[in-house]
């Protein structure tokens, strides 16, 4: 059961009690207008499920900088997505931030073969 509750994202996990929060306020002011007296314990709950909304984002968002493997500063980063890994940043390079010397070697294996010289 814990290797199947550790595979859920905080993240998820703090959007649900998220959406949870939104039906308790709309739950809340319906209580409210019709004056019942379970409006305390249904704002309570609404306090409770943003809270635990708001703790949740911060525990994905301190997962994803402690997975992060650019070492690029993520202030502000998407808290929905992967973390980068190692190899796509070296993939990455690889392809598209070629180094001079390597353009020079790329240029050598594509060149053809020198042709022999017309007399």
């Amino acid at each position: 059961m814990k290797t199947v509750l550790s595979r859920i994202s905080m993240t998820y996990v703090a959007y649900v009690f998220l959406l949870l929060g939104f039906a308790a306020l709309g739950i809340f002011v319906y209580a409210l207008a019709v004056g019942s007296s379970l409006a305390a314990i249904i704002g309570a709950s609404l306090v409770v499920f943003f809270a635990a909304s708001a703790i949740g984002f911060r525990a994905g968002a301190r997962h994803v900088a402690r997975t992060d493997e650019s070492g690029n500063p993520i202030d502000g980063a998407n808290i929905w997505v992967e973390p980068v890994r190692r190899a796509q940043i070296d993939r990455y390079l690889r392809s598209y931030r070629a180094t001079p010397i390597d353009v020079d070697e790329r240029a050598r294996e594509e060149a053809p073969a020198e042709l022999p010289m017309a007399a």
